[in-house]
């Protein structure tokens, strides 16, 4: 079998008419009428922006570990419909693979909870469904927040800069933020449901290349799910360029420039309470986790699993 280091590297299509057909063909390029190029070759066309050829064996299937790609289908092309939505109404509309974002601060959270060793997570939409966990499981960590506060009773608000490891290890955490789980809750015509971020943006992209959907939806879950809010749309924007091969330029300066906008809040000193400023530079620090958080459902309701090391 070939291994990457073994394929042959070649400078053209038309270096492939000379060689033998024994193995697949992978063809990276823009343009389908390069399927034509390799005659009697076994092939696979991936659509994408970028022009590169790559050559493995049929039975090892490897492709690149991370691919721009927007369609793979042998023998043809398909198209990576990406969608983006907004607020309630838009989970309401999402489906194929869907995204739910939610960067001040849900999703985020949720990130440096799974970071700090909680054993579950489950997304709760209402406050009675929260405290009533309490009762099924009397040590397991409420964490929700209304208006950006923590609720009464909860053991912590929505806040990244209060996650504490010796607290959160081997415990289950039951999660109810005012926007984001709103969203998980809603996106009922999805096939699969991911949390978004900027704290794990980049896995969230690999890992959607490796399953190649036909359809992402990206929901930018806003303030509280009814208004928009600029770093859910500029997360979804970003998500969306690296989905389709062309990294939003500039982004770490965009970043940082949310404190004079959508992350304002956070640099306000009468608000330190309940936005502390250490948690804007935890949501807006790029790709710090490699894993994605997958939302699936079992007889408990809903409940986030750890894909890792993508």
């Amino acid at each position: 079998m070939l291994s990457s280091s073994d394929s042959p590297r070649l400078s053209s299509f038309s270096d492939y008419t000379n060689r033998s057909s024994s193995h697949a063909v992978f063809i990276i390029s823009g343009n389908p009428a390069a399927v034509n190029a390799i005659p009697g070759a076994p092939v696979l066309l991936i659509s994408v922006r970028l022009s590169a050829v790559f050559s493995y064996d049929i039975m090892g299937m490897k492709i690149p570990d991370n691919p721009f790609i927007t369609g793979l289908i042998p023998g043809g092309v398909i198209n990576m419909e990406i969608e983006i939505y907004h607020l309630i109404e838009g989970a309401k509309q999402a489906d194929g693979l869907a995204v739910i974002i939610d960067v001040f601060r849900a999703f985020s959270m949720e990130c440096y909870l799974v970071a700090a060793g909680a054993a579950e997570i489950r997304p709760v939409g209402s406050i009675e469904d929260t405290f009533a966990w309490r009762e099924k499981d009397p040590d397991c960590i409420l964490v929700g927040e209304r208006h950006g506060r923590r609720i009464e009773g909860c053991d912590l608000g929505n806040s990244p800069s209060a996650v504490q490891a010796d607290r959160i290890r081997g415990q289950r955490v039951i999660h109810t933020p005012s926007a984001g789980t709103q969203g998980v809750a809603n996106a009922v015509h999805a096939d699969e449901i991911l949390t978004g971020s900027f704290v794990n943006a980049g896995a969230i992209a690999r890992y959607i290349h490796r399953k190649a959907p036909k359809k992402v939806s990206l929901v930018c879950m806003g303030k509280e799910g009814l208004a928009p809010a600029e770093e859910d749309e500029m997360c979804a924007e970003y998500l969306k360029s690296l989905l389709e091969g062309h990294a939003m330029a500039g982004i770490d300066e965009k970043l940082q420039d949310l404190r004079f906008g959508g992350g304002s809040h956070f640099f306000v000193p009468e608000l330190q309470e309940v936005y502390p400023e250490e948690d804007f530079h935890l949501c807006v620090t790029r790709d710090r986790f490699d894993f994605v958080l997958r939302i699936e459902k079992d007889g408990s309701g809903l409940k986030t699993v750890m894909e890792g090391r993508i």
